[in-house]
């Protein structure tokens, strides 16, 4: 659901099957819709890489609605279940890309969504935090780290979460580990 009036329909969905969609993108939520989709618990998996690459989007809809295409603080703030995802192969696969976006929102590409939805711009904890929440909304929902249980883990090349944006983009993996397995780095 990319565009508000394909929103409002899978909230009006989601109210004959409470609990079983969630929105995928929700790239323009205006208010009503946001508080609608936190009301009914309507999960949201958005991918914020698209704020980069719609770069035209100012233009397409004018400043007053594209103030509210992709609205992470305010879907935060009003309590909707939001998670981050890449959209891959359409979007790059890197969260670390994602978050940047998310973070800067075009100010640094000089991209005219700045202008219009700044306040909309989230912190790089927070933005790493919804990349994290995904797997609750998805297919490992109830999953938990424990002795036995298969692992997922990343180890990375920082120790903390990059406070600048542009440091998002020098974060790399150095070893993955899916369920239990070296999949990528030391083995």
């Amino acid at each position: 659901a990319i565009g508000d009036l394909a929103v409002e329909e899978v909230v009006k969905a989601a109210r004959d099957v409470p609990g079983a969609i969630r929105v995928e993108h929700a790239s323009l939520a205006t208010p009503d819709l946001i508080e609608a989709l936190a009301e009914q618990e309507v999960p949201v998996a958005a991918q914020p890489h698209f704020i980069l690459s719609d770069w035209w989007i100012v233009d397409r809809l004018g400043p007053d609605r594209a103030r509210w295409t992709y609205p992470f603080r305010s879907m935060l703030e009003a309590g909707v279940k939001l998670a981050f995802s890449s959209d891959s192969p359409v979007e790059p696969l890197d969260p670390w890309r994602g978050a940047y976006a998310a973070v800067g929102r075009g100010r640094f590409e000089g991209l005219p969504i700045w202008c219009v939805s700044s306040s909309e711009a989230l912190e790089p904890e927070e933005a790493l935090r919804l990349y994290v929440a995904g797997g609750e909304l998805g297919a490992f929902e109830g999953r938990r780290l424990e002795p036995g249980a298969p692992a997922d883990v990343v180890i990375l090349n920082v120790r903390e979460v990059p406070k600048r944006p542009e440091d998002l983009l020098k974060v790399k993996a150095r070893l993955v580990i899916v369920d239990g397995e070296v999949v990528y780095g030391l083995s």
